[in-house]
């Protein structure tokens, strides 16, 4: 199953990061299912500002987990470094980013230097499992991680290396989505079948059990489910999506993909995402998902 993960993800874009734009990038490819810190017209029905939205967001987790200046931070799922960097401009912490797929990293690199490039903010990563973390114990300040952990296949033991390389008092930051005890076997087969996860997304109440069971107590729990609910609508997301978002994804496809460049590959994906997002809005709606921020502290 991690190998199947490191291939899902594992496609060089760093090339491209001129042609496509960071922020498309960023959201295509990191934060395409995470709900923005609001729903209002603002934000919903301008999606130049989706990434500002969702970034709204990430800071409010790295405000609540009282990340701070100088910290030794790690970033669990980097994916190509979107969220990342949101928090280290916020904050000032020193960041470590930990990711399996080893393309990502050069994106990462590539984006990093592209955003900032007298001095980029977010180098130093490594390319690892999260249910095998190269540090030693008890490092790290604080460790986060942002639409990630619904792809390991041992929760239990990704959990543990959290706690493991955490200082005694850090904390931990969970911002995803998961299912609730609605969720039925068509549901997880769906999510495993769009978003390449080991059982769908894990269930929300055996997150906080593995929490608690590797020594990480809840301090406090921020729901986005009903932003998330009210965005991802036909009349909303589906709109906007569909006059601002696939013009451009249609014109960038094939330099992304060269491997599938013609027009009907690039027409399929974006219907694909599309209708894979506004699923995801259904199942808020009928709460059999929600989307949560967790903040936990080892004891």
């Amino acid at each position: 199953m991690t190998e199947e993960i490191r291939k899902y993800y594992d496609y060089p874009v760093a090339q491209e990061v001129g042609v496509s734009g960071a922020g498309l990038v960023w959201f295509l490819t990191k934060d395409h299912l995470s709900p923005p810190y609001t729903y209002k017209d603002d934000i919903a029905l301008n999606a130049s500002q989706w990434r500002l939205g969702a970034s709204e967001r990430i800071v409010k987790l790295a405000d609540t987990m009282e990340i701070k200046s100088g910290d030794i931070t790690l970033d669990i799922g980097t994916g190509i470094g979107g969220p990342g960097r949101d928090i280290i401009d916020a904050s000032g912490c020193k960041l470590i980013g930990a990711n399996l797929s080893y393309n990502q990293l050069v994106s990462l690199r590539a984006l990093s230097i592209l955003n900032n490039p007298e001095k980029p903010t977010y180098t130093n990563v490594v390319n690892a499992d999260a249910q095998l973390l190269p540090f030693i114990d008890s490092i790290f300040d604080q460790v986060f991680s942002i639409n990630t952990f619904y792809h390991v296949p041992n929760l239990d033991i990704a959990i543990s290396e959290v706690s493991r390389v955490l200082k005694r008092g850090g904390r931990f930051g969970l911002d995803d989505w998961f299912i609730t005890g609605r969720a039925g076997s068509r549901t997880i087969n769906n999510l495993r079948y769009n978003w390449s996860s080991p059982e769908g997304f894990y269930r929300y109440n055996q997150v906080v059990r593995l929490l608690r069971r590797n020594g990480l107590r809840t301090i406090q729990i921020i729901d986005y489910t009903e932003e998330a609910a009210l965005f991802l609508t036909e009349e909303r997301f589906g709109l906007t999506y569909d006059t601002q978002v696939k013009p451009r994804i249609l014109e960038v496809f094939p330099q992304l993909y060269p491997d599938n460049s013609e027009e009907s590959y690039a027409i399929e994906a974006a219907e694909q995402l599309r209708n894979s997002i506004l699923y995801m809005g259904e199942l808020y709606r009928n709460g059999q998902a929600i989307y949560r921020q967790i903040i936990a502290e080892k004891a």
